[in-house]
């Protein structure tokens, strides 16, 4: 299992994808159960970061 974390580039905070957007906690986070999944959350972050609104990506 993995989830999508990041950097808000607006004010440093840990944020972790959820719901469509940003959560500043992780019980809130999407959770990717197989190989799709983490592509998926894996586009979403590179598209967050290109947009400048989240940096660090992991």
């Amino acid at each position: 299992m993995k989830v999508l974390t990041a950097n808000r580039l607006s004010d440093g905070i840990a944020v972790w994808y959820a719901d469509g957007g940003w959560a500043e906690t992780v019980t809130r986070a999407d959770i990717a159960h197989d190989k799709a999944a983490e592509d998926r959350l894996e586009a979403i972050g590179a598209a967050a970061a290109a947009n400048n609104e989240v940096v660090d990506v992991n």
